[in-house]
């Protein structure tokens, strides 16, 4: 089995160390891709010294979460790999995550996308972003169930964030990359958005775990960003669930 883990930094020196080292400490072997944004710190000098078996490709320009990541996802397609494993420079897995969402994903195949339960850097609280997402509406059944003791591998989830990702090969062919359109927000939400077309679902995998620094931009920030507005104006024009909704309904 053929496994690409794929992280995109950017003046991320000082999570570099737990990201890689929780990727090569994973039970399954993967081929490791750092795609680099141009960073302004020491970062891709370090991962060269410290890394030597780890792939760097180092960009003259500040991608953006989406384009740097198509580059890995560009790769691990010609190279025929059977997942790609995608994660932030500002996360880490345990030994069994990997390989905990493949063995969830061999048996839930009709699952394009399955994300491990979120919590923080530390591992002591439910990463915050993460905890707004697993509510009865959007998640059914998953807070009753770990309350209560008797969660089950997999639950259906609407949307989680690209922090962590195991995308199939069969999903990633069928949908591709992400939009290059989004220079940094909303590309996952329309990357979900598109998997959900090809009637694929999305997971949680909550017996398997990411630890997320992650960011606590408030509502009022968000909404005094003009490119994140326009990035929600754009991602709810091209739905193209909403689009496909609407033609039928005529």
């Amino acid at each position: 089995m053929k496994i690409y883990s794929i992280v995109v930094t950017y003046n991320g020196a000082k999570w570099v160390d737990k990201c890689l080292v929780s990727l090569l400490n994973s039970n399954l072997q993967t081929h490791i891709i750092v795609i680099d944004n141009a960073s302004t710190d020491d970062s891709t000098n370090y991962i060269e010294q410290n890394y030597p078996q780890v792939e760097l490709i180092k960009s003259k320009d500040n991608l953006g979460f989406g384009k740097g990541n198509n580059i890995g996802l560009k790769r691990a397609l010609e190279d025929n790999a059977d997942y790609v494993f995608l994660l932030n420079q500002d996360a880490w897995v345990e030994p069994n995550t990997i390989e905990n969402l493949v063995d969830v994903h061999t048996k839930n195949q009709e699952y394009g996308i399955l994300s491990p339960f979120h919590l923080d850097y530390n591992k002591t609280v439910i990463e915050f972003y993460f905890s707004t997402i697993i509510n009865a509406f959007d998640c059914p059944n998953l807070i009753n169930d770990i309350y209560f003791g008797k969660q089950k591998d997999i639950y259906e989830i609407k949307f989680v964030h690209a922090a962590c990702w195991l995308i199939s090969k069969e999903c990633l062919i069928k949908v591709g990359g992400f939009d290059p359109i989004f220079q940094l927000y909303s590309e996952d939400n329309d990357y979900v958005n598109r998997v959900k077309y090809y009637k694929y679902k999305i997971g949680i995998c909550p017996k398997s775990f990411v630890m997320h620094k992650g960011t606590h931009k408030g509502l009022t920030e968000l909404n005094k960003n003009f490119q994140l507005q326009l990035n929600f104006l754009i991602l709810h024009l091209k739905n193209i669930n909403h689009k496909l909704a609407r033609s039928e309904e005529r």
